[in-house]
């Protein structure tokens, strides 16, 4: 009977939903430290849209290695682009 309100409350088809996306992750890590190595800190937009590419790549797989390994490079976001950087982390997550 608990097994039957789990499948009910959808908690089965979450958990495989994402074990098959951790599963079929294929992102591309270096293409994305490619372009943090590119874009630098000269602008502050493309370093919004590199964050912001990570987070869309790895979208509810749990994957943010990224974002842990470049703290100090994200940490120097400012304004919007620092709220950007937290909500890709709720993406990811």
């Amino acid at each position: 009977m608990a097994q039957l309100i789990k499948i009910l409350k959808g908690e089965i088809k979450d958990r495989l939903y994402l074990q098959f996306l951790k599963k079929n992750n294929h992102t591309d890590m270096l293409l994305i430290n490619k372009i943090k190595e590119d874009v630098g800190n000269r602008n502050s937009m493309l370093h919004s849209a590199t964050v912001w590419c990570n987070g869309i790549m790895n979208a509810y797989t749990t994957n943010d290695s990224f974002l842990k390994d470049q703290h100090s490079w994200i940490a120097s976001a400012t304004n919007w682009n620092r709220f950007m950087s937290v909500a890709t982390l709720g993406m990811i997550h």
